[in-house]
């Protein structure tokens, strides 16, 4: 009995694979990268082997001359910039808090008006 032997694609977009599969479950379109060939549970499952994202939901990795790589930390460092909440400047939390106030008073203002004070 001859060994099935199973492909694992990688897709792209932007520069970054968004995308690893077997051709058990999905054929490849024209501009998949194939990466590896074999008859191992990886091969079939390649989720088994490779994470495509981080805990960030940042995307590991890249297509360099046909192979796939990890992509750096500063590779990365854009991709969590536009994936991570940025944090409020000063003067955005100060706007807001004086927002809050005036909305307080204005609704303080309306039950002090119900109340005939």
């Amino acid at each position: 009995m001859e060994d099935v032997i199973y492909n694992v694609y990688a897709r792209q977009q932007d520069n970054v694979v968004v995308k690893i599969f077997s051709d058990v479950f999905e054929q490849p379109n024209e501009n998949d990268i194939l990466i590896e060939s074999g008859n191992s549970e990886y091969h079939s499952h390649p989720h088994l082997k490779y994470q495509l994202t981080d805990d960030l939901r940042c995307h590991n990795y890249k297509i360099v001359d046909g192979k796939i790589v990890e992509r750096t930390a500063e590779e990365k460092a854009e991709e969590y910039k536009k994936i991570q909440p940025t944090e409020p400047t000063t003067e955005e939390k100060i706007k807001e808090l004086q927002e809050e106030l005036t909305n307080t008073q204005l609704a303080l203002t309306e039950i002090y008006e119900s109340m005939g004070v």
